[in-house]
């Protein structure tokens, strides 16, 4: 019996949509919660293990605060070595780059200034020969970091980039997603994220991000839930082998 196991980096960054579609294909679901205190375990073969997003980021590794996140990267290495299925969100998708030999850096632009990724952008193909392209997802999409994952040093194939970040949609080997975007999302996710997370918004896109995010959440959430709805279908599918 397949079995989604999500682990939450913290409390405001849920699954969402991820659940809905688990549900929906009767898959059993379980919460790991280790922000709280809760046991990070080994999975059996037919797990799925979904790490989700959070503010927290690599440079974090060994910060005595986030003491499960070094136990995260062990956990995703031995999906890596047994064939076991992960999907890694945002925070998620940088710790599967780590645990595969890659890397993570901050995102600057062409003047050396930081420059996070945040609100909503388009996403495209850079892959026709693999399967997932036939889903069409040059859509918009929610960005939330200020991190991306490097992938030249391992074997990865990068599937959707934005145009600030190659790293929107990658596979390693044939057990793996990393996915940068949030395609969980609902509109109290979201009203949640811009309370929470004030500080990074402003830092990193002005004063008037906050009300910018909010009118294209507006605008793209709905039109956009049909499809990110198939494509966490299809991945669940893709990785259960079927």
């Amino acid at each position: 019996m397949t079995r989604l196991i999500v682990i939450q980096n913290i409390q405001h960054e849920t699954a969402g949509l991820f659940e809905t579609v688990a549900r929906n294909m009767q898959i059993d679901i379980l919460h790991i919660c280790p922000y709280k205190g809760d046991a990070i375990f080994l999975p059996s073969r037919d797990d799925i293990i979904l790490i989700l997003g959070g503010p927290m980021g690599v440079s974090d590794l060994l910060d005595p605060k986030y003491p499960w996140l070094l136990k995260e990267i062990e956990l995703i290495r031995y999906c890596l070595s047994n064939r076991i299925a992960y999907i890694g969100v945002c925070l998620g998708a940088q710790l599967l780059s780590i645990a595969a030999g890659g890397k993570v850096i901050t995102m600057y632009d062409d003047d050396n200034n930081e420059a996070p990724e945040i609100g909503w952008s388009k996403i495209f193909t850079t892959n026709q020969t693999d399967r997932l392209a036939g889903l069409n997802l040059q859509s918009y999409v929610l960005h939330w970091h200020a991190d991306r994952a490097i992938l030249s040093d391992i074997r990865a194939t990068i599937l959707y980039s934005s145009h600030k970040c190659k790293e929107q949609l990658f596979k390693v080997h044939e057990n793996a997603f990393g996915v940068q975007f949030h395609t969980e999302i609902d509109e109290l996710m979201v009203e949640k994220w811009l309370v929470k997370d004030e500080e990074f918004i402003v830092k990193g896109i002005g004063a008037t991000g906050k009300r910018e995010i909010w009118s294209d959440t507006q605008k793209y959430l709905e039109l956009s839930k049909e499809w990110r709805y198939e494509f966490i279908k299809f991945i669940y599918k893709e990785l259960t082998f079927e």
